[in-house]
């Protein structure tokens, strides 16, 4: 259900899914990515111009093929697909290239955060214990971390967490990216 004109929509959205594999049937998953996002719009499933949905679904869809993915990246070549209209076949094109466009950047990123990992693990070996490591895995998992995210996900207790992002931050493998003194963020400096 959405709101639209202030009035309360619902929509089959069993159906839409339904349409999609009828019409695009054995079609590739970027064919099919690309114009289910483009039918969900013509469908009315969300209110004008809320983009969300239409983009999580056809991520979704992108990679639903493999087992390491949740979603298919775009990155910002993205943004000129998701309202684009017009012509077929330029809309397809347009967005087989905003996927390789993202796709370039991911494999981009996860190269420059694996070398951080690599400078980072060598760092924790010559700490103390084991939670340095833990925290360098973390960080490596998920490359934006709060001090409490950090203590959940690598068994510390939350002021070990803080003093190892300071110490980490001395070292020039973090960056804390809020500028406040309080509800910090932290990012692995890749």
């Amino acid at each position: 259900a959405a709101r639209k004109g202030g009035r309360l929509l619902r929509r089959p959205v069993a159906g839409f899914y339904a349409a999609v594999d009828t019409a695009l049937g054995s079609s590739h998953l970027v064919t099919r990515a690309a114009f289910g996002q483009r039918l969900w719009r013509l469908s009315d499933l969300s209110p004008d111009g809320h983009l969300p949905e239409p983009c999580y679904w056809a991520s979704r869809a992108l990679a639903s093929s493999c087992r390491a993915l949740v979603m298919v990246p775009m990155g910002p070549a993205g943004r000129r697909v998701w309202t684009a209209g017009g012509d077929p076949a330029a809309f397809l094109a347009e967005w087989c290239a905003a996927v390789a466009s993202g796709c370039t950047a991911g494999f981009e990123m996860i190269r420059r955060l694996s070398s951080w990992a690599a400078r980072a693990e060598r760092a924790a070996d010559r700490m103390h214990g084991a939670t340095a490591a833990r925290t360098v895995a973390v960080l490596t998992a998920q490359p934006v971390v709060s001090a409490a995210l950090l203590a959940r996900e690598a068994a510390i207790s939350r002021d070990t967490a803080e003093r190892l992002l300071v110490r980490l931050h001395g070292l020039g493998l973090v960056r804390e990216i809020t500028g406040g003194r309080r509800y910090r963020f932290w990012r692995a400096a890749v």
